[in-house]
């Protein structure tokens, strides 16, 4: 390249546009090898983490069905901040776990409480995909379109709890309407993440310019809520994103877009190609 610039030198807007070019194949590249085509792509680690226990939780009550009291027990399987506030307004594992443990063991009938049917009953959950109920899968929903909501690619751990809360017809709503007691609660305590989600965005958007916001959202999907936000509280949160961008831009460059791109169609080609030809 520089010999090509000795001999034919480049002008401004040449520069200019070469890295255009160079920065339009960054982005085209990270928007390949990144692509988020399912849903839980969207879910930062810690939602992630948070409807991992919801399944694990859901075996531990020999549940055939994750249903949304299982997703709010697991909020306290995490390390995050929200726990704090849940603290402030009595909201616990126990209270929940107390709860759950008394709505299956009423719902019991004397046939499942027979030794043989149990222990089949638990042997068939534990070898078998557990899925969410209608209600998980309508709160699921609801996080997505709450992300449009708060303008953010990003469901973090407040926008999932947020939307239990705000669904009061769940399981999950109804037992927090019971554990806050009154409607005052129950608003002051949807004002205190309604809050925080906004303090995450405005800080975000404006520490940053709008070309290191899709740098900034990336890295909030890798990192827990609990650490992008200390890094969020940080004077050097921009120095971060820039930094960032250049290890995911150097990395980028190093691999052949091409060579991958080719070796996908041609996997495709072989998994999809299922001539049939006359005898």
């Amino acid at each position: 390249m520089k010999e090509i610039d000795q001999i034919y030198p480049l002008t401004i807007n040449d520069k200019i546009k070469l890295e255009k070019r160079k920065r339009n194949q960054v982005y085209s590249s990270i928007n390949y090898l990144k692509s988020h085509s399912n849903k839980f792509d969207f879910f930062s680690s810690d939602s992630v983490k948070i409807l991992r226990s919801a399944n694990q939780l859901s075996k531990k009550f020999n549940q055939e069905n994750i249903g949304s009291e299982f997703l709010l027990l697991a909020f306290f399987q995490s390390q995050i901040q929200l726990l704090k506030i849940f603290e402030k307004f009595d909201i616990s594992s126990e209270l929940i776990e107390n709860y759950i443990s008394t709505a299956y063991k009423k719902a019991e009938d004397l046939g499942q409480n027979s030794s043989f049917f149990s222990k089949l009953k638990k042997e068939n959950i534990l070898n078998s995909k557990i899925e969410y109920n209608f209600e998980v899968k309508n709160i699921i929903e609801t996080c997505i379109e709450n992300s449009y909501r708060f303008k953010t690619p990003v469901i973090t751990s407040e926008i999932l709890f947020l939307t239990l809360l705000e669904n009061e017809k769940s399981s999950s709503g109804i037992l927090l309407k019971k554990i806050l007691k009154n409607d005052i609660q129950w608003n002051l305590l949807r004002y205190e993440i309604l809050k925080k989600i906004h303090y995450q965005e405005t800080t975000l958007q404006g520490s940053i310019s709008k070309n290191f916001r899709y740098f900034a959202y990336l890295l909030k999907l890798e990192l827990s809520d609990n650490k992008f936000e200390k890094l969020l509280s940080k004077n050097e949160f921009s120095f971060a994103i820039e930094a960032y961008r250049d290890l995911i831009t150097s990395k980028i460059l190093e691999v052949n877009i091409f060579q991958v791109l080719e070796n996908e169609i041609k996997f495709s080609i072989r998994s999809n190609n299922f001539r049939t030809y006359s005898g």
